[in-house]
């Protein structure tokens, strides 16, 4: 997997390219990481901030177009359906899941990341 990402990214510049992999879902930081200091060579504070950045460009692009897609489609009736049954279905497992662990076990799940 490191050769086909590093292929991806071999034609610009390190720096870019530790952003784009941390940006990609398979590698994210668990990639752009060990990437960026053995591949590359740069310094692993660079790595890190440059990792950590190009991992949160994504969320910014969803939370922002989530709810326009959202209020776009909840106009047809199929996926309006779709997510009345989804939210109802969500809302009453995480209150009996939260109801048990709190918001303690919710940042835990969430914190840490799990290995490949």
């Amino acid at each position: 997997m490191e050769e086909v990402l590093v292929n991806l990214v071999k034609n610009i510049p390190p720096e870019l390219g530790v952003v784009i992999i941390s940006m990609i879902p398979v590698g994210e930081l668990r990639a752009a990481i060990p990437i960026g200091l053995g591949v590359f060579g740069l310094d692993w504070k660079v790595v890190l901030f440059l990792a950590v950045i190009g991992n949160m460009i994504p969320v910014v692009f969803i939370l922002y177009l989530l709810d326009p897609f959202y209020k776009f489609t909840r106009k047809v009736k199929m996926f309006d359906r779709f997510y009345t049954w989804l939210f109802e279905r969500t809302r009453k497992r995480f209150y009996e899941k939260h109801k048990a662990g709190g918001d303690f076990a919710l940042i835990f799940l969430v914190a840490i990341p799990l290995p490949m």
